[in-house]
């Protein structure tokens, strides 16, 4: 009976421990499920923020785009409107900038007889022939033949530099009397167009054409009174610049108005004496013109013949060095024994004139632009008699 007892109570104590072993159990396991349910539910929360983040991330994708496109858009628009008011601005420009030969007149203002006035104070002028050697060594000087005669081998650019000890007190040299003669013969032949300019006459501080500029602005308006250009060219910073009288606005429109010239167009351009010129306040300026000059000639845009002289009756420091040595002609005015020999005025003369006919190109008719003459070098609607007459010229002497 004990034994039975005994053994009642120890089943007893082992279904006892058994029941708490798998209380323990399960509570652990239902303890384990509440914190996995509590995970997951975390996680949930989780997965729904990121699906609510990214919805809003696409509704904000969405709108941008559409930003985008309405911007874009708006570029457009706003890139043709622009464009539009490029063309109304150029139009208006064009419009505001329209020059005609008149109104580029008025703004040079140079008077037309101002040519006229140069040559025929030339012409009035004592003529200094103790240096006519020095004219002699030009006129039958090779370079300067071929170029008169515009030899096509024959460079399109000549210097002439003298060594004359002393100048004339009225600016007319022996060199300038080859230049007077060379225009009056080029007047006199319808092949060809002259344009020129006397520095030695443009020297005063009240003269109206003084220095560079006035050179510029007379060597334009004489293409202008003897050529029809069309001066379309002419943009509004160009016309500033030519109201302002800059001299690089000036040497512009007279290489674009010689560039407008047909290619039958023989040009003459004669600068005499332009170590007038060299002076310092004039130098740069110069020295830009004879540039520009220069590189006018080799232009590839340029259809008609230019050809370019300038002279100095005295050694210059730097205007020499600016030419190539083939386009120099330096005159002694001795010959090979050390004299000198001498000619009269009208000798020179008929040593200067270009020989008529010049080079003819085959096929070729040169068509004369100029409306001067030698005995007028205008029409005699624009020549002043009362400037020209006797009375002035004495007075003027």
């Amino acid at each position: 009976m004990k034994n039975l007892d005994d053994s009642l109570t120890a089943l007893q104590a082992y279904v006892s421990g058994l029941r708490d072993r798998v209380l323990n159990q399960t509570k652990n396991g239902v303890d384990g499920l509440m914190q996995s349910h509590v995970e997951t539910q975390t996680g949930m929360n989780q997965m729904h923020r990121l699906q609510q983040a990214s919805k809003d991330a696409i509704e904000e994708m969405k709108k941008v785009l559409a930003d985008t496109n309405s911007t874009a858009k708006w570029m457009r628009q706003k890139d043709k409107d622009i464009c539009q008011l490029k063309t109304r601005i150029k139009e208006l420009e064009k419009a505001a900038v329209a020059l005609t030969q008149d109104d580029l007149l008025e703004i040079l203002d140079v008077s037309r007889d101002l040519p006229l006035f140069d040559f025929r104070k030339v012409d009035r002028a004592d003529p200094d022939l103790s240096d006519s050697h020095v004219a002699l060594g030009i006129s039958t000087d090779h370079k300067f033949k071929e170029w008169q005669a515009q030899e096509l081998s024959a460079t399109q650019i000549l210097f002439v530099e003298t060594q004359m000890a002393t100048l004339s007190t009225r600016h007319v040299s022996a060199v300038t009397l080859v230049s007077f003669h060379l225009i009056a013969s080029l007047h006199d032949q319808p092949e060809a167009t002259v344009v020129y300019f006397f520095c030695g006459q443009h020297t005063s501080s009240t003269d109206t054409a003084q220095g560079p500029k006035g050179m510029m602005r007379s060597l334009i308006s004489q293409l202008l009174h003897v050529c029809q250009v069309r001066l379309d060219f002419v943009s509004l910073r160009l016309r500033q610049q030519l109201e302002r009288l800059d001299l690089k606005g000036l040497c512009e429109c007279f290489s674009r108005i010689v560039k407008r010239l047909p290619a039958t167009t023989v040009l003459f351009c004669i600068v005499d004496s332009i170590n007038y010129f060299e002076r310092r306040d004039w130098l740069d300026e110069t020295t830009h013109i004879i540039d520009i000059l220069q590189d006018l000639v080799d232009d590839s845009e340029l259809e008609a013949r230019l050809l370019l002289l300038m002279t100095s009756p005295i050694r210059t420091r730097h205007i020499s060095n600016m030419f190539p040595p083939e386009a120099r002609l330096s005159i002694r005015g001795e010959d090979s024994t050390g004299t000198r020999s001498h000619m009269t005025e009208r000798q020179l003369a008929e040593a200067s004139r270009r020989p008529r006919g010049g080079r003819r190109a085959a096929n070729h008719i040169y068509s004369s632009l100029r409306s001067q003459k030698t005995a007028g070098l205008m029409s005699d609607d624009g020549f002043d008699e009362e400037i020209y007459s006797d009375e002035a010229w004495a007075s003027d002497r």
